[in-house]
Parts: C-alpha cells; sequence; structure tokens
C-alpha cells in the first residue's frame, strides 16, 4: 500500500517533479511531468496467515490478516496519525486491503483499491508450504527465489509481468486525479 502527500518538505531541492525509474533514470514512469513533487510513503502488508504457516502466496486471496498483522498495521496507523496524507493506494488482495483498511481507519481522505497493485501470479506454487513447493519443483521454486526475472510458468513470466504491472501502478497512482488537480 502506498500513500502520498504533495506537502512541500525543506530542503527538497532534489526533487525533480517526474517521476522516473531507478533503473534507467531518464524514463518517466508517468510520461509527462507531475505538477507538483510527490513524497510516497510505503507500507507492507501485515503478518498473514500464509506467512505464519510459511506458504508461497502471490496473488492468493485465501491468506488473510492474522492478529498480529492488524496489530502491525495499528501501529503503522499510531506511527502515523500526525501525517497528512492525500490518498491511500492499496492492492485489492485481502491480507493488504485489510492493512490499509486499518491503517487508513479515521481518514477522510480517499482509500483507493488498485488492481495493478496485486502480487504476482505464481500458479501451482500458490498455498503450497514453501518447503514443499522447493521438494516438488525444484527447478520452479529455486528460479523464483534466486532468478526471479526467469521464472517462467504456464508460458508466462510472471515476475516480469508484475514489473509491468507495477509500472502502471506508478502511473495510475502520480497521475490519481485527487494529487492531479489537488494543487494546480
Amino acid at each position: 500500500m502506498m500513500h502520498f502527500t504533495t506537502k512541500k518538505f525543506q530542503n527538497d531541492g532534489s526533487m525533480t517533479g517526474g517521476a522516473f525509474d531507478f533503473e534507467r533514470a531518464t524514463t518517466s514512469l508517468s510520461n509527462q511531468s507531475l505538477s507538483s513533487s510527490k513524497k510516497v510513503t510505503l507500507a507492507r502488508h501485515g503478518l498473514s496467515s500464509w506467512n505464519e504457516e510459511s506458504k508461497v502466496q502471490g496473488s492468493s486471496n485465501l491468506s488473510i490478516l492474522t492478529e498480529t498483522g492488524v496489530r502491525q498495521a495499528e501501529r503503522y496507523r499510531k506511527a502515523w496519525a500526525n501525517i497528512y496524507f492525500d490518498e491511500c493506494f492499496s492492492s485489492p488482495i485481502s491480507r493488504a486491503k485489510s492493512t490499509a483498511e486499518v491503517i487508513w481507519q479515521g481518514r477522510e481522505e480517499p482509500l483507493v483499491f488498485l488492481d495493478s497493485l496485486k502480487e504476482a501470479h505464481l500458479f501451482f506454487l500458490e498455498g503450497m508450504k514453501n518447503v514443499d513447493a522447493k521438494e516438488r519443483y525444484p527447478k520452479e521454486y529455486t528460479t523464483w527465489r534466486e532468478d526471479p526475472a526467469n521464472f517462467y510458468v504456464n508460458g508466462v513470466y510472471p515476475i516480469r509481468k508484475l514489473w509491468a504491472t507495477a509500472r502502471e501502478a506508478w502511473r495510475e497512482m502520480l497521475l490519481s486525479p485527487v494529487l492531479s488537480n489537488r494543487y494546480e
């Protein structure tokens, strides 16, 4: 989940008003200049049931936020209580959605769920215990963990697809109407 603010920061001279990917710093993620600088705050979902069970999650919606995960999200909410954010973006997958809802509780600014923030679909690995996936599918599991760009399953490179989807998520968030229109 990601939070945005357009608040002005002291000594932010390094901000260029554009959004660039890290590998090719001259390639715009949004294909246009941003109207104002943006600060992005990232948070990972809290502990999920499949994290606890050491299962491969991927894009499965069956892994839910645990009580520990809820407490982790509550700590985020308390830590960020006095920080203004324009809006919050989250994956609609249950563990991320629940985390975002806890963090965002009591705020009036929009909470937006984007399909482009979903995890990679890991096909037959999803739901398997990591140890079992490694034993049953050693080549696929090892490639996914150690060389994700070359993880190939069912005719798809899921991690490469995820990277393309992540670029789309950045476009959607950076060009969000709330962020684009509020400070023009």
